[in-house]
C-alpha cells in the first residue's frame, strides 16, 4: 500500500506545473513591490501537452486563469488610524456566514483499515475518479447583502429613498460579466463592457450627471479590474427580474381579491359538505390510531398480510377482462404481488436469523432485524406504487374490494415497517448499545390497586449493557427499605393520608397519569441517595402470570416451592407476608430470586418462545401492564408516541376515566368485579349531559387470606375539563378522626399543588379538581365481603355536538343551516384492572339519525372489557 502511494503522489505531483514565485522586499516601510513571475512555456510545448495529457492542459489553464502575467504595481500602506464610515447601515436580513467549499484528497481518505471485499479497490481507479484541485466558486448574494456602499449618496438612497426600497424586491445582483462575450483577440472588451454596464446602471437608477460621469469611469474600469484580479471577489450589477415583478403583481392581486375568493371557497366547501362528510370518518376514525397499528404490529403479521396482498393482487388480475386498458392495471396487480412475496420472504428470513441466530449479545438482534427491515422497505414502496398505478374505478365491481383490500393491507405494512425502523433505533439506544443504561423496574401488585396499576411493594435496580443485565439489585426489605434514607418530608395527599402522615417511596404512584408518578417516584428515589436513573419501568404482576405460562414452572428449591402460573400470586403472597424469616427481615428476597430465574429462562427461550414473549409483551403494552418513563426527552417523546407511557392524552371531545385507589384495604382487590355503565345524552340543542354509574361486588368471604378485609377505596372520575357536576351518589368516607394528621413543620407537596388545581367540593360531597386538561370528580367507596355498591356521576359537558364537529373537523367550512353534529368518547383504561367492563351508548332525540360510526353498527356505542384505551366516534345528522 506504502509504495502505491508513492506511486500515485509522483503521479499527481506532475499534473501541474510548477509556479515560481518571488517577492521583492520592501524599499522602505511605506512602498513594497510585489513581482509576479510566470513560467515560460512555449506554444509548441503547450500544443504538445494539450494533445498528450487533456488533463494538465486543464490545470495549466486554470494556473493562468488565478495567476496572470501583470506589471508591477505601486501600493501605498497606510499604517495610521482612520476614522470608521459614517455611512454604515444596518444589516437587513441575517448575515450568512460565508463557508468555503472543503476539499480532502485522495490519499487523506485511504485509512488502513479496509472492508472485507473480494478484491481490493485499486488504487489508480480511485485516483481517476477523484480530483485533488478544486475551483471554489462565490454566491454573489453573499457580497450584496454584507457589505455597505461606499458613497454616501447611494448608501443613503439606499436605506431611506422610497423608490429604492420598493424596487429592491424585484432587484436580483448578479455577476458583472454574465452576458457578455469576450474573444481571444480583444480581451480588454470584457472590462469595457462590464464597466459600461455599471455607468449606465448608475446613470439610469441615480440620475448622475453626465460630467461626473466622464470623471469616475476611468475609476470604475481599475476598481474593476483590481477587485477581480487581486481579491477574486466577482463584481455585482443590479438588474431586473421580471419573474419577481409578476410575482409580486400576482401577489398583489391576489391580497385586493381575497374576500371575493374566501366567501367563493366557502361556498364551494359548504356545496360539498356531503362528499366531505363521505370521506371524514377516515378523519374520524384516525383518533383509533393512536395505538401501534395491528396489522404490522409484528413481523409474523406483517408476513402473512404480505402474503396476503399477493393472493388478492393475482386474483384480482386474473379477474380483469381481456382489454387493452385492463392490461396496464392486470400488469401493476402481478408487480406488487411479486414485490409483496420478495419482501415477506426477507422479513421473515430477517426474523428467523434475528431470533434463532447466535448473538453474542442481545442487542445484536435488533441490528439484525433492522438489517432486513431496511431490505425489505424498498419492495414495499415499490409495491404500494405499482397498486397505486391500477384503476379501481375500472374495475369490476365483485373484484373491486379485494383490490381496496390488498391496497389497505399493504399501506399498513409499509407504516408498520416504517414504525419498526424507528423502534429499533430506539430500542438498540434503550438496552445499552453505546453506553450502560440504569433502570427502575417497579413490581404492582393490582390486589392492592392504585392508579398507575397497584402497590410498589418491590422493585429492582437494573442496568442493561448492549441487552444483558449487567446487574441486578432486588432489596430484601422492597420499598420499605428506602423509609430510613429519605432526605425530604412533604405531606401525604389528601386521601393517602388515611394511612400515613407524610408522603414515601411506595405510594409515589398517586398520580393515574404514570409519566407524573414516575417523576414521583424518581424524586423520592434521589431524595434517598440513590443513583441517576436513564428510566423507569412498572410492571404489573399479571404480565409474570403470562410469562410463566411461556417458560413454564420454575423450581424453587430454597423455599420448597415450584412457581407456575396458576399459583405464582398465592405463593408469592405467602412468601413476601407471611412465610418470609423475621430475623432477617427481607420479605421481599423470594421476589428477587424469582425474578433472577425467570431472567435467565428467558434469555434461554427458543424462536417459538421469542416469538410468544414478543406478543406479551406487545399485548402488556397496550393494555398498560407495562408502562415505561425515559429521562431523556427524546425517548419519552417515542414512548408517548408509541403509547406506552401511561399518559392521559389530550381529548378533542367527550373522555371517561374510572381510577380507583385502595387505601388500607389490604389485597382486596383481586375479588372486586366492576362494571360501568356510561350514557350520554343529546339535547335538542346539542348540549350533552352523561350519567356514570359504577357497580362494585366484593366476592370475598370476611376472614379469608388476604382478600377478605374491607375494601376502601378513593375513587376518582375524569371527565371533560369544565364539566358541571349535577347529581352523585353511593359515596361513604371515612371518619375524621381515621385520618393521620400531618406534623406542622412537612410542607405541602409542590406536584400535587401544580397538579390538583381548584379544588372544590361540589353535589354530594364530591371533591372536585382539574387534573392533566381535565375534570376530576372524587369520593371514598368503601364494600365489605359480600356486598355490592353503585356509585352514579351526573354532569353536563362543556360543549354541544355541534361544537364538537368543529373540533374535530377544524378547518372545514360548514353552512349555518346545515347542521352535522358530531360525537367522540376517549375511554382511558387504568392500569391493573383488565377485568373491568362497560357499556358506553349514546341517547339521541328522536328526529335524529346516525350517519357513521367506528363501531359499525347501528348504534354509537361499546360493549366489553374495558382493558385498553378506546375510542367511540360517530357522525349525526339533526333537522
Amino acid at each position: 500500500m506504502m509504495n502505491e502511494r508513492s506511486r500515485l503522489e509522483n503521479q499527481l505531483a506532475n499534473v501541474v506545473e510548477r509556479i515560481e514565485v518571488s517577492v521583492i522586499s520592501l524599499d522602505d516601510q511605506k512602498d513594497a513591490e510585489v513581482k509576479i513571475i510566470n513560467s515560460n512555456i512555449d506554444a509548441e510545448k503547450a500544443t504538445q501537452i494539450i494533445l498528450e495529457n487533456p488533463v494538465r492542459s486543464l490545470d495549466l489553464a486554470l494556473v493562468k486563469q488565478v495567476v496572470r502575467i501583470s506589471r508591477t504595481r505601486r501600493l501605498e500602506i497606510r499604517s495610521g488610524e482612520h476614522l470608521a464610515s459614517e455611512h454604515v447601515l444596518p444589516v437587513v436580513r441575517p448575515a450568512r456566514a460565508y463557508t468555503p467549499e472543503l476539499h480532502q484528497p485522495v490519499m487523506a481518505s485511504i485509512h488502513e483499515w479496509s472492508a472485507p471485499y473480494d478484491a481490493y479497490v485499486s488504487l489508480d481507479a480511485l485516483a481517476a475518479a477523484s480530483s485533488d484541485l478544486l475551483v471554489v466558486t462565490h454566491d454573489p448574494h453573499w457580497y450584496a447583502e454584507q457589505y455597505t456602499p461606499g458613497d454616501a449618496d447611494i448608501a443613503f438612497h439606499e436605506r431611506f429613498r422610497w423608490w429604492n426600497r420598493v424596487r429592491a424586491p424585484f432587484i436580483t445582483w448578479e455577476h458583472a460579466d454574465l452576458g457578455v462575450k469576450a474573444t481571444k483577440s480583444s480581451p480588454d472588451k470584457t472590462v469595457k463592457a462590464v464597466s459600461r454596464l455599471v455607468i449606465d446602471e448608475i446613470v439610469a437608477m441615480e440620475h448622475k450627471a453626465k460630467e461626473v460621469v466622464e470623471e469616475i469611469r476611468e475609476d470604475i474600469e481599475q476598481v474593476i479590474t483590481g477587485n477581480e484580479e487581486a481579491w477574486g471577489v466577482p463584481v455585482l450589477v443590479p438588474r431586473l427580474a421580471p419573474l419577481r415583478v409578476v410575482a409580486g403583481f400576482l401577489s398583489l392581486a391576489l391580497i385586493v381579491s381575497l374576500p371575493a375568493g374566501a366567501v367563493s371557497l366557502g361556498r364551494s366547501l359548504s356545496a360539498s359538505w356531503t362528499t366531505i362528510q363521505g370521506t371524514s370518518r377516515d378523519a374520524v376514525d384516525e383518533a383509533k390510531a393512536m395505538e401501534w397499528g395491528n396489522a404490522a404490529a409484528s413481523l409474523a403479521q406483517s408476513d402473512q398480510a404480505l402474503n396476503r396482498v399477493n393472493v388478492l393482487a393475482v386474483a384480482v388480475s386474473k379477474a380483469l377482462p381481456q382489454t387493452r386498458d385492463a392490461y396496464a392495471s392486470a400488469r401493476a396487480l402481478v408487480v406488487a404481488g411479486e414485490k409483496a412475496v420478495e419482501a415477506a420472504s426477507i422479513l421473515s428470513k430477517g426474523g428467523e436469523k434475528a431470533l434463532s441466530g447466535g448473538t453474542k449479545y442481545p442487542v445484536e438482534r435488533i441490528r439484525i432485524m433492522e438489517t432486513y427491515i431496511e431490505s425489505a422497505s424498498p419492495l414495499i414502496e415499490d409495491a404500494v406504487t405499482s397498486l397505486g398505478r391500477v384503476n379501481l374505478d375500472s374495475l369490476p365491481a365483485d373484484v373491486k374490494p379485494k383490490a381496496e383490500e390488498a391496497a389497505t393491507l399493504l399501506q399498513s405494512v409499509q407504516t408498520g415497517l416504517r414504525e419498526l425502523r424507528v423502534l429499533s433505533a430506539f430500542a438498540a439506544a434503550a438496552v445499552g448499545e453505546s453506553s450502560e443504561r440504569r433502570y427502575l423496574l417497579v413490581f404492582q401488585n393490582p390486589s392492592e390497586l392504585r392508579p398507575t396499576g397497584g402497590f410498589m411493594g418491590s422493585f429492582a435496580e437494573v442496568t442493561l449493557d448492549r441487552g444483558t443485565i449487567s446487574k441486578l439489585s432486588v432489596p430484601g426489605g422492597g420499598s420499605y427499605d428506602l423509609q430510613g434514607q429519605l432526605k425530604a418530608r412533604v405531606r401525604a395527599p389528601g386521601p393517602m393520608r388515611l394511612i400515613a402522615d407524610h408522603w414515601e417511596f411506595q405510594d409515589a404512584n398517586w398520580f393515574p397519569d404514570f409519566a407524573a408518578s414516575a417523576k414521583k417516584v424518581n424524586w423520592f428515589w434521589s431524595q434517598a441517595g440513590q443513583p441517576t436513573l436513564d428510566g423507569i419501568m412498572a410492571v404489573n404482576a399479571r404480565l409474570v402470570v403470562n410469562l410463566l405460562k411461556v417458560t413454564g414452572p420454575i423450581e424453587m428449591s430454597e423455599y420448597g416451592k415450584t412457581i407456575s402460573s396458576e399459583n405464582f400470586m398465592q405463593e408469592a403472597q405467602l412468601a413476601v407476608e407471611v412465610e418470609y424469616d423475621r430475623e432477617e427481615n427481607k420479605p421481599k428476597k423470594f421476589i428477587g430470586d424469582l425474578m433472577t430465574k425467570l431472567l435467565d429462562r428467558i434469555a434461554k427461550a427458543d424462536k417459538d418462545q421469542w416469538i410468544e414473549i414478543a406478543r406479551l409483551a406487545t399485548d402488556a403494552l397496550l393494555e398498560k401492564d407495562i408502562q415505561v418513563w425515559f429521562s431523556r426527552e427524546d425517548e419519552q417523546a417515542l414512548s408517548d408516541r408509541f403509547g406506552w407511557s401511561g399518559r392521559m392524552k389530550p381529548v378533542p371531545g367527550d373522555t371517561l376515566a374510572v381510577i380507583g385507589t385502595n387505601i388500607g384495604g389490604q389485597k382486596s382487590d383481586a375479588l372486586i368485579d366492576e362494571h360501568v355503565e356510561h350514557q350520554a345524552t343529546v339535547a335538542p340543542d346539542g348540549s350533552v349531559t352523561d350519567r356514570v354509574t359504577i357497580t362494585r361486588t366484593h366476592r370475598g368471604i370476611k376472614g379469608q387470606q388476604f382478600h377478605g378485609a374491607n375494601n376502601v377505596t378513593y375513587l376518582r372520575v375524569y371527565v371533560p375539563q369544565g364539566s358541571e357536576l349535577l347529581a352523585a351518589s353511593g359515596f361513604r368516607a371515612p371518619t375524621s378522626g381515621q385520618f393521620e394528621v400531618p406534623l406542622p413543620g412537612d410542607p405541602e407537596d409542590a406536584d400535587v399543588i401544580a397538579t390538583e388545581s381548584r379544588p372544590r367540593i361540589g353535589a354530594g360531597d364530591v371533591r372536585i379538581t382539574d387534573e392533566f386538561g381535565r375534570t376530576a370528580f372524587g369520593g371514598w367507596i368503601q364494600l365489605k365481603p359480600g356486598e355490592t355498591a353503585t356509585t352514579t356521576f351526573e354532569y353536563r359537558l362543556p360543549f354541544t355536538v355541534d361544537q364538537l364537529a368543529t373540533r374535530v373537523q377544524e378547518g372545514i367550512s360548514r353552512s349555518s343551516s346545515a347542521r352535522r353534529p358530531a360525537y367522540v368518547l376517549q375511554l382511558t383504561s387504568q392500569s391493573g384492572k383488565p377485568e373491568r367492563t362497560i357499556r358506553s351508548s349514546l341517547q339521541i332525540p328522536d328526529t335524529w339519525g346516525i350517519s357513521w360510526t367506528n363501531t359499525q353498527a347501528d348504534q354509537i356505542g361499546y360493549d366489553g372489557f374495558w382493558n385498553r384505551d378506546l375510542v367511540v366516534a360517530g357522525l349525526l345528522q339533526a333537522p
